[in-house]
């Protein structure tokens, strides 16, 4: 069995991640803090080298051999980054958490609150998982929090 530089195949599925995470960054269709996706995710066919995905080790590792197409990649995660809008939502509720004058001071969230909050909305949480599941990939867990993905395949 051949393997590659472990560093490589961490970052095997960068451009995959890359991809995903920038559908998460477009702007929200909504006036709460939910993400929305303004579109589905573009076909595979066509792809795209992202600048800045690779890491200097996986850039400098020496490639030993190919992995076996059946190989499987487990706990792979899909880190999906917030708007800005949402950045600006949690900065201001953090401080108000602070402030003994706010009606949220001291009012913690659970991760469902968050997700609820500042995560991926269950529209487009389902078009990610389609679009995952229909390259092959299964779905191993959404975080509460909504704001990551753990896929296999």
């Amino acid at each position: 069995m051949t393997f590659l530089h472990r560093g490589f195949l961490r970052n095997a599925v960068r451009p995959l991640m890359g991809a995903l995470v920038s559908l998460a960054l477009l702007p929200s269709a909504s006036a709460q803090t939910v993400r929305r996706l303004a579109a589905v995710p573009a076909a595979s066919a066509a792809r795209v080298a992202l600048p800045n995905t690779v890491s200097g080790r996986a850039a400098t590792a020496q490639v030993v051999g190919h992995l076996p197409g059946e190989t499987q990649l487990l706990g792979m995660k899909l880190y999906l980054k917030p708007t800005a809008e949402q950045t600006a939502a949690l900065t201001q509720l953090l401080a108000d958490q602070q402030n003994p004058g706010s009606p949220n001071y001291h009012k913690w969230l659970t991760p469902q609150q968050y997700g609820a909050q500042f995560g991926l909305g269950d529209d487009d949480l389902a078009v990610l998982q389609s679009w995952l599941q229909a390259r092959g990939f299964s779905v191993d867990e959404v975080a509460p929090s909504r704001n990551f993905i753990t896929f296999s395949g």
